[in-house]
């Protein structure tokens, strides 16, 4: 989204803003009232001069949509502007590169040579608007009329006007007409027969609308949120309930560009808003301001039956009507006891189903009402899974040993084999092997159970050889076609295990995932895993291991998922249950726009670094891949700046390249090693005459390579000195010198003496003069370096206060340290990393964890986690064990001490 405002130009994408400001980002100004975008996907930003009585346009600036880069309209519209710019309703450029505006006294068309020129209207019209660029639309006291450029009728339409304030958009086929007081109005242009499109809208000045030519809608503003309607009159969207969260500014005024980016006007700014069909249905979710609150029914257990959901919340099971959408609490019998946090469902192979708390619970499979209750020991807690096998015994546990239940009969496990750890452990996950094993995920590690054998093999993070495994928190285990165990763990990353040859690979926020906690896996038939996880839904080609990440701007309700809460129905329809209720989706629905954010790479600038200046090249013909470029020798640098087209993708890219040298005369320290570039700038420095081979291309979070990269043969000459010829002409000019020297030797042996003398005193004084030059370039650059530094220290000392007076805000993120410490984000990344040597992150889990160890050496609380806690770790455990990497102990061992 693009966001004008009285500080600026911001681009916003879902979760983050980018600056453009009058300071860094060389705006004509920062103070933005007007915007457009043109043809060629320029933004023109302008600004107005205002005064008492007049208004005039002061500073016009163009930021292109894909690149992010800034012009300046050197064009000053100046004085003669012949209306105000508080009268525009519309502007917009004609297909001849006119501009248009739209004003309140008629229809004026601009062009840099001839400046502005007032169209004639056919008498007693005031002007709407003009849908084509070519032609226009008046009103009249009881017809709209359409004329064209010279002010001929075209076509006139009879309906009834009244003297308030009224809008018109539309295409060629469609005209919508918004007056205030009155319902929206839908002509059909063959047939002008006004119909109102939707009854009782409030049509207030601020209560702004648009026709979107694209998806044939009309949006309409109202407070907090943007809702869109059809020719028919029906709701098509609710900016409020696809996004869970109200819009943050009054919107006043509404257009879509040709790529069907919807752009918002606000008094704060503007935005530009993508929309596309969302592929995720909610239930149980409502709209939330902060992404970190609970919704009303966070989600614990999900059981598809039929056509409807059972779902476990906190608090009760409630049934959702897939038809109808109803919800409803199942009834309860008295004789039966409200069971405590029932989270887990199953379906038995004979259709019963059940689900489990204090009690194990058999309810009807229509109603949801309980109509068996199976009392269960009151030792350990909560009960995380259940599983029948295919034998169909039913395996339980409340964390303190294992339960059967078959034939009616509640039985005790005890076959444990000395693993004496899985009787103390609490189950998240079973998993019934081809070959008929059970595998058991627990909080201590896997373990396997063989028929008439009991436990046979435990495998942990201390496992020793083949039993070694890099988690302990098993949470799920999806075993694919090929065998290999893909297993979720509790802030362990996500693990690709066998367990015939024990190959293992484990992906973790280093390998593009966006948490270390993985909660549940599926598999489509396109072979994309589907992971809830503790941060967002992930998608991921288990071949490839390229990943998605899926959050609320993308259609979920909420970025954290819960453990024991999915199913998968039938006809391959995914449920995932989370903090803000349900998301459910067809994976198949995804496959089509896998490749999308394949964006080519091109180069739109690019500028070639001369021995004296550099040179901008504005022609970028010859840059297309795999074209021989050519330099000749004085070229000492070479410049490009490269992008992709989608500018929504521009937070999901890095950027890297790579020289190989082609022959010996290259230089050798290009050694072909794959470099990140700073941005989107590539830069190669200090190269040579020779030849090389450049390859550039884009590179996802992932890492994984994005579209096809730029390849290019480089050839810089050689410089003409090092030519055979040009030697050889000095060769022959050396000895002509020697011999003429020894005829005329003698008679201008005095002379050359005398010569010398002088050349050596004025050498000797030159050198002289240089070294105190030197000595004072020195000295100046001492004392600069010494500012420099003081000036840094400070720095750090204000970014040291402002963050430890927030360590205990879990939400602390970087956007809000560069805000209070003035600065842009982009900026602050590069500030802190050269003042303190680390990555923002890194700064602040450091800043965390001295604080932590102050207020532990002061005495100043007494446990583990109201520590972690007051300096913003939400996860005590994490907690520790970042703390014990750093200080080689353990948080508890200063309790212990006293």
């Amino acid at each position: 989204m693009w966001v004008g405002t009285h500080y600026g130009l911001n681009r916003y994408d879902g979760h983050r803003f980018d600056t453009w400001t009058q300071l860094n980002d060389s705006l004509a100004s920062s103070d933005i009232h007007f915007l457009m975008e043109d043809q060629a996907g320029w933004i023109w930003a302008i600004t107005t001069e205002r005064r008492h009585l007049t208004e005039k346009i002061k500073h016009i600036s163009l930021v292109h949509s894909v690149t992010g880069e800034v012009a300046i309209f050197q064009k000053k519209f100046g004085s003669n502007l012949p209306f105000k710019p508080v009268e525009i309703t519309h502007f917009f450029d004609a297909p001849d590169r006119a501009l248009f505006f739209v004003s309140k006294l008629g229809f004026w068309k601009y062009l840099p040579d001839e400046g502005f020129t007032v169209l004639p209207m056919p008498e007693g019209t005031k002007p709407l608007n003009s849908l084509d660029g070519k032609t226009f639309w008046g009103k009249q006291k009881d017809a709209l009329v359409h004329f064209n450029e010279q002010g001929e009728m075209i076509q006139r339409i009879p309906y009834s006007l009244t003297d308030e304030e009224i809008w018109l958009d539309g295409n060629g086929k469609d005209l919508w007409v918004r007056e205030l007081g009155r319902p929206l109005i839908h002509f059909s242009v063959k047939n002008p027969k006004a119909t109102p499109a939707r009854k009782g809208s409030d049509n207030w000045y601020n209560k702004p609308w648009h026709f979107d030519k694209k998806r044939n809608w009309v949006w309409m503003a109202k407070k907090e949120t943007l809702l869109a309607y059809d020719s028919l009159g029906n709701k098509v969207f609710d900016f409020r309930e696809n996004q869970n969260k109200p819009l943050q500014a009054q919107i006043i005024r509404i257009f879509t560009d040709e790529k069907g980016l919807l752009w918002l006007g606000t008094w704060y700014g503007f935005q530009i808003l993508e929309i596309k069909p969302t592929r995720f249905k909610k239930y149980l979710s409502v709209p939330i301001k902060d992404p970190i609150k609970l919704g009303d029914f966070p989600c614990r257990g999900i059981l598809g039956i039929d056509n409807h959901l059972f779902v476990n919340t906190y608090e009760q099971t409630l049934k959702i009507d897939l038809e109808t959408e109803t919800v409803t609490e199942p009834e309860r019998a008295k004789i039966f006891s409200r069971n405590k946090q029932p989270f887990i469902f199953i379906e038995t192979h004979n259709g019963q189903v059940w689900n489990g708390g204090d009690y194990l619970n058999r309810i009807d499979r229509q109603s949801g009402a309980i109509v068996e209750q199976i009392k269960l020991p009151k030792r350990g807690f909560r009960m995380w899974a259940m599983y029948e096998d295919q034998q169909g015994t039913i395996w339980l546990d409340k964390g303190k040993g294992l339960l059967t239940y078959e034939d009616g009969v509640l039985n005790t496990f005890r076959a444990y084999n000395g693993f004496s750890s899985l009787e103390k452990s609490a189950v998240y996950t079973y998993h019934e092997s081809k070959e008929g094993e059970l595998w058991l995920g627990t909080n201590r590690g896997l373990y396997q159970i063989k028929a008439g054998q009991g436990v046979t093999d435990r495998y942990w993070i201390k496992g020793k050889g083949d039993y070694y495994l890099p988690a302990s928190h098993i949470q799920f285990i999806h075993e694919d076609a090929e065998g290999f165990f893909w297993i979720a763990t509790e802030n362990e990353g996500l693990l690709k295990w066998h367990p015939k040859t024990k190959q293992i690979r484990r992906f973790t926020r280093a390998d593009g995932l966006p948490t270390n906690t993985i909660y549940a896996i599926y598999e489509d038939e396109k072979g994309f895993l589907w992971m809830s996880s503790y941060f967002g839904l992930i998608q991921m080609d288990k071949r490839t291991f390229r990943k998605k990440v899926y959050m609320p701007e993308n259609g979920i309700n909420h970025p954290e998922f819960n453990r024991a809460s999915h199913f998968r129905a039938p006809d391959g329809r995914i449920y995932f249950g989370g903090q803000n209720g349900i998301i459910a989706f067809y994976p198949k629905d995804f496959w089509k726009d896998w490749q999308e954010v394949e964006s080519p790479l091109q180069v739109y600038q690019f500028t070639e670094g001369h021995d004296f200046g550099a040179k901008k090249v504005e022609a970028l013909a010859h840059l297309h891949s795999g074209h021989t470029l050519n330099y000749p020798h004085d070229v000492r640098t070479l410049t490009f700046k490269i992008k992709t087209p989608n500018f929504f993708m521009s937070d999901k890219i890095n950027y890297f390249y790579r020289v190989r040298p082609l022959d010996s005369h290259s230089l050798s320290t290009f050694s072909g090693d794959w470099v990140k570039s700073d941005g989107n700038t590539v830069n190669i420095l200090g190269i040579t005459p020779g030849r090389y081979e450049l390859t550039m291309e884009a590179r996802g979070l992932d890492d994984v390579r994005i579209g096809q990269p730029l390849e290019y043969e480089i050839y810089m000459a050689q410089p003409i000195s090092q030519s055979w010829w040009f030697r050889g002409a000095i060769l022959i000019a050396v000895i002509g010198s020697i011999l003429a020297f020894f005829l005329w030797r003698a008679g201008n042996m005095k002379r050359r003496q005398r010569l010398l003398e002088q050349m050596v005193k004025e050498r000797t004084r030159k050198i002289l003069e240089d070294q105190q030059i030197i000595h004072e370039q020195a000295e100046q650059i001492r004392h600069l370096d010494s500012l420099l530094n003081e000036t840094d220290e400070q720095w750090k000392q204000d970014l040291d206060e402002v963050v430890r007076q927030k360590l205990s805000n879990f939400n602390l993120n970087i956007a809000d340290i560069a805000d209070e410490m003035n600065i842009s984000r982009t900026h602050f990344f590069r500030k802190i990393k050269t003042v303190t040597g680390l990555t923002p992150n890194q700064y602040l889990q450091k800043a965390r964890l001295q604080e932590a160890k102050a207020l532990l050496d002061a005495g100043k609380y007494t446990t583990v986690k109201a520590v972690s806690l007051s300096v913003g770790f939400k996860n005590s455990s994490y907690f520790s064990k970042l703390f014990k990497e750093k200080f080689g102990r353990s948080p508890s061992d200063y309790f212990n001490e006293n």
